[in-house]
């Protein structure tokens, strides 16, 4: 008999590790299902001890030592996988078995469990490098094709994560060609049949193959992968929004670390952190990092301040924009028109006494939304989902003078059905296409429309696959009100985006036009922008050179103020700052957090 310690994969466990006695000799590495409080669970054997020995430890040990279940599979996650895990757990202040659980989709445990094929385990011979690519969509493209040839003739396979569905399929369709055969794309849309066979396939082909997928399938068991591409590497879609939040930068970092492979971090514009990294000598050069943009038509910026609200109507469209519609489509071109948000407009507040219009749920800003048949309108909580009629008083000083603001997507498909409306006009935000494939079909519509326009949030500019006539930018000044020491880079990387998607012009309208981040973006200079984004960072102490640590805690008042004295007492001597949440709870609960600044040279620390 063994005594064998386990990392249960599962949420909210709480401990690291857990015992249990297994009659059978259980290999280290073996997953097996453990008894935990009510459930079964699977778990990974990392140690394992003869019982015997240590009987006199079992006999005084306060509880019952359980026994483990039947072993579901041994063999199949590589070691250097579960302890790139475990380091990405310990970054991200979690268990390894919350974070096991995040990283591992469960179609990938269910395989594991059934697979009849033997895996490929040839190792391959490339020592581990860090690397940076910054280069447009086309150059980089043509570098991967190069690159994996060259892995291929090594006999060596290829891991390109992308972000998102979208990223996926896109560079599926430009790398396939002539290796059609041994590319496998993954993602968690995919149907359960097609993605287990496609799994069954990836892991036993003898050849090298090429993995483009999503940061959840850095799982798979192939010990021949010598390079890690992360593309498009500064998109938030990294970032997991729930525990453990985990970052699959940081996992592919680590994966490529522990197996001693070669990591590549390419994107048009790398995060500012990654280029800082790059300069400080901790990543190389993969090419020489491209600082410039260079197309034949660099955006037009229009100053929309010189519409004075007070003499003529709220102005959504400049003369210009309004110009370039008309002529788009009367040549039986295609016009896109960004919007930052969704909705008729992001704000609504009382002319009165200058109440907002909040959700009576979360106290979040209502949006005013406009229904399909355009004869209601109503007030949407984009946070929380409450929805209730706009035909309301203010609550603090029952006014009715309720004043719209903002530009939402509804609106400006509202003004250029109006200025165009022989314009086949198509919208794209969360409203009007609910699902990936809604949102597929509707982009295709778009390109196969001559003379027609699509009206979209950011979720539109990750669908659009093929360049169209025209692209504008109507508004997205509401961007810099955002807290977030990233948001410069967010809206560097929406111009980016609307230069590379226009074949003929791209317009920028905009209320702030003294914002720098603009003048670079126009003018394609990105060493400047960079230079400007990393010397306030250090003033301030953002990322690189802090790492941010947020603490929430959540319930009533007495117990928020005795949970904040004992963090006082734990982070005594660290820098933080404690502050309210900016959304309310529901059923008389608060929320506080505590911003921690570490040096990111020293994290992670016990």
């Amino acid at each position: 008999m063994h005594i064998i310690e386990v990392i249960p994969i599962a949420r909210g466990i709480g401990k690291e590790t857990l015992s249990y006695f297994a009659v059978e000799n259980i290999p280290l590495g073996a997953i097996v299902e453990v008894p935990v409080r009510s459930r079964k669970l699977p778990a990974l054997v990392i140690g394992k001890r003869n019982a015997h020995e240590i009987k006199s430890e079992i006999k005084s040990a306060s509880f019952a030592v359980k026994k483990a279940g039947k072993m579901k599979f041994s063999d199949f996650f590589r070691p250097s996988f579960i302890e790139a895990s475990q380091k990405a757990a310990r970054y991200f202040a979690s268990t390894t078995g919350s974070t096991l659980n995040a990283v591992i989709p469960k179609l990938v445990l269910e395989f594991a469990q059934t697979k009849k094929t033997k895996i490929h385990n040839k190792e391959s011979t490339r020592a581990l490098e860090k690397q940076v690519l910054q280069r447009s969509d086309d150059e980089r493209y043509d570098i991967y094709k190069s690159l994996i040839r060259e892995e291929f003739a090594r006999k060596a396979s290829v891991f390109i994560m992308v972000p998102s569905v979208e990223e996926a399929r896109s560079l599926f369709d430009v790398l396939k060609k002539g290796i059609e055969n041994y590319v496998y794309i993954f993602y968690g849309a995919q149907k359960p049949k097609e993605q287990l066979e496609q799994f069954n396939n990836a892991v036993s082909d003898s050849h090298p193959i090429l993995i483009i997928a999503t940061g959840a399938y850095l799982s798979l068991p192939r010990s021949d992968i010598s390079t890690y591409i992360v593309e498009k590497e500064s998109s938030r879609y990294y970032k997991q929004l729930s525990r453990p939040f985990v970052d699959w930068r940081v996992l592919a970092e680590y994966c490529a670390e522990t197996s001693g492979k070669r990591l590549i971090l390419a994107d048009n514009l790398l995060r500012i952190e990654t280029i800082w990294r790059t300069k400080e000598g901790q990543l190389i050069e993969h090419e020489p990092l491209s600082f410039k943009v260079f197309d034949s038509f660099p955006p037009i910026l229009i100053d929309m301040k010189k519409y004075k609200e007070t003499a003529t109507p709220f102005r959504v469209l400049s003369d210009e924009l309004i110009e370039i519609a008309k002529e788009t489509v009367r040549k039986g071109g295609r016009l896109f028109l960004f919007g930052a948000r969704r909705g008729l407009a992001p704000s609504v507040i009382c002319g009165d006494c200058g109440a907002t219009v909040s959700c009576h749920q979360c106290g979040t800003g209502m949006v005013l939304h406009q229904s399909k048949n355009k004869e209601e309108r109503s007030f949407l909580c984009h946070h929380c989902g409450e929805k209730r009629p706009a035909e309301e008083r203010c609550l603090t000083c029952s006014s009715w003078r309720l004043g719209s603001f903002g530009i939402g997507s509804e609106l400006i498909e509202k003004e250029i059905s109006e200025i165009v409306p022989n314009a086949e006009i198509f919208r794209l935000d969360k409203e009007s296409a609910a699902t990936d494939k809604q949102a597929e079909a509707l982009c295709k519509k778009f390109y196969q429309t001559n003379g027609s326009i699509l009206i979209g949030t950011e979720m539109a500019l990750a669908h659009l696959s093929q360049p169209v006539d025209c692209a504008a930018i109507v508004s997205f000044d509401s961007f810099f009100s955002i807290p977030d020491f990233r948001i410069h880079e967010k809206i560097m990387s929406i111009i980016l985006k609307i230069r590379k998607l226009s074949k003929e012009s791209s317009l920028i309208q905009s209320r702030t036009t003294d914002e720098k981040v603009l003048e670079y973006g126009i003018r394609g200079n990105l060493l400047d922008f960079y230079r400007d984004e990393v010397k306030l960072r250090e003033t301030y102490g953002y990322a690189p050179f802090k790492t941010l640590i947020k603490i929430s805690i959540d319930g009533k008042k007495p117990y928020l103020l005795s949970e904040l004295e004992k963090a006082h007492q734990l982070l005594d001597g660290q820098q933080f700052t404690v502050f309210p949440a900016f959304v309310k709870n529901v059923k008389g609960t608060h929320t506080t957090h505590i911003l921690l600044k570490t040096d990111s040279r020293t994290w992670p620390e016990d």
